[in-house]
């Protein structure tokens, strides 16, 4: 009986260290689910990030890396806050003869913007205030002033346009504007609207008739929930409406800077997809990091569904062969028309021929040397490059009324670029290249990883699909530091 005290004690400190053992197991066990969870959504595009720092960061990623460069544009207001895009076939057309139309919803503090589109670029200028409207905008030629509260076509407030509110659908359907030139959205008399005003014109397709587009947002405070708002809106307009971001600017240089603060105010501008012949730089993946743009590189190639029903081996040296898709030969019947191979490796080799079903193709090869920076183009077993870039060659060896097949293993990147600028890529039927998807170099950037997915998705938007998704080990390219199948890869495109 003497020692009951001291059993007691032992018993209560071994439930004790049985019930922190238990404690620390089950915070082990939902930090190790956490973690899984986290990982496994980490490179969905549109999750909510942890906390308010990191979508801001997220944000300010996006708002800050141009999608396109327009090379001529005119300044608005104060010179730095509105640019107005008049590229070529992409911007505004200023000597056009056509009527030009401007909305301008909830102008603030000066007008300069709006007195240049209406005085001096002859813009027929809509302007809608939800405050008393001020002599200057009274007094403005060539516009159109109206008092009235724009809000967000919301299908869950019915009184969405009532007598003192209106919806940018009901005003435009009002004043029968089948096309709108730029569109500038500055306030709203809620301002924390913004976001859903801009997120319903495309939901519901207005912005399809919309050339340009230039949007404000403040932040007055750093609130996750409104800032990953806002960046769902930026991400749809990307990725739904089409829209490329060419300039951002803020009320203060410190707001573009490391990350978003407190009392900013971002200028945005856009204009709509100028097409497969652009070169146009994706959003971040996320947060921009190398690992994030990797995994949305690696993917997008998973979630591709390649097909081709007949594939033929094409040599193009004695151990080398590469994938034609007979499914175009087929449906274009090869017996019918000629057969154009263009192959482009690192060794020239003579003209020759192959028998494809009852037809021949002709296979011509050249080499394909890239020296500082620049590519030279060596035709058959010539040891002088030609005068000729690689464009020109193309160019020169397609057939218009023919099948052409190009096919591209040495130095890719460095020609496809200049191929989708050029255009030419409508006058071909197959392309295949041999590219390193990742960076093998020591230091990791993860620009050049997006620059690459980038150039994918346009030549998907050129009108190809994917019929061959082979990795391949290539003695040239090999892989230090990433798994060496995540490397380089063999990719087919046909036209679809």
């Amino acid at each position: 009986m003497t020692n009951w005290p001291l059993r007691m004690f032992k018993m209560w400190i071994s439930r004790r260290k049985k019930t922190v053992f238990s404690a620390f197991l089950l915070g082990g066990i939902i930090y190790m689910i956490v973690q899984v969870t986290y990982y496994q959504q980490a490179y969905s595009p549109l999750r909510v990030l942890p906390n308010a720092e990191s979508e801001a960061r997220r944000l300010l990623k996006f708002i800050t890396m141009y999608h396109y460069q327009c090379n001529s544009s005119i300044s608005g207001g104060n010179g730095t806050s509105w640019k107005m895009c008049t590229d070529a076939d992409v911007g505004i057309n200023l000597d056009s003869n056509v009527p030009k139309i401007a909305y301008s919803v909830g102008p603030q503090w000066e007008y300069g913007f709006e007195q240049v589109l209406a005085k001096n670029l002859s813009f027929q200028t809509y302007i809608f205030v939800h405050y008393s409207i001020p002599p200057a905008l009274r007094t403005m030629n060539a516009s159109h002033v109206y008092k009235t509260v724009i809000v967000p076509n919301d299908p869950a407030d019915f009184g969405r346009n009532s007598f003192e509110t209106q919806t940018l659908n009901n005003v435009i359907e009002k004043l029968n504007h089948q096309h709108i030139d730029l569109l500038k959205l500055e306030s709203l008399l809620d301002l924390s609207n913004t976001h859903e005003l801009l997120f319903y014109l495309i939901k519901d397709g207005l912005l399809s008739n919309v050339k340009q587009l230039h949007v404000v947002f403040d932040i007055d405070k750093i609130d996750e929930d409104s800032l990953y708002k806002w960046y769902r809106t930026l991400y749809l307009l990307f990725h739904e409406a089409g829209f490329r971001l060419y300039h951002t600017s803020a009320s203060d240089t410190l707001c573009l800077q490391v990350t978003m603060m407190e009392s900013c105010r971002y200028y945005m501008s856009w204009v709509q997809n100028p097409g497969p012949k652009t070169f146009i730089l994706y959003p971040p993946a996320i947060d921009g990091s190398y690992e994030l743009e990797v995994k949305r590189m690696l993917e997008f190639l998973e979630e591709q569904n390649p097909v081709c029903n007949n594939n033929i081996d094409v040599p193009v040296s004695k151990s080398n062969t590469f994938s034609l898709c007979g499914d175009i030969l087929f449906q274009k019947r090869v017996v019918d028309s000629d057969c154009n191979i263009l192959v482009f490796r690192d060794k020239p080799s003579v003209m020759s021929t192959i028998d494809i079903k009852g037809g021949k193709c002709s296979i011509q090869t050249f080499a394909l040397v890239s020296k500082g920076g620049t590519v030279k183009v060596f035709s058959n077993q010539d040891t002088t490059p030609t005068d000729e870039d690689f464009v020109t060659i193309v160019e020169r060896h397609i057939k218009p009324k023919s099948i052409n097949i190009i096919y591209i293993s040495s130095v890719a990147w460095e020609v496809i670029t200049p191929l989708l600028d050029s255009g030419s890529l409508q006058d071909i039927d197959q392309l295949t290249v041999n590219v390193e998807v990742l960076d093998s170099r020591p230091e990791e950037n993860p620009l050049l990883i997006r620059q690459r997915y980038s150039e994918l998705k346009r030549i998907q938007s050129s009108g190809f699909k994917f019929y061959e998704i082979k990795p391949f080990v290539n003695g040239a390219l090999l892989f230090k530091h990433h798994a060496q199948e995540d490397c380089c890869f063999r990719l087919g495109f046909i036209k679809s």
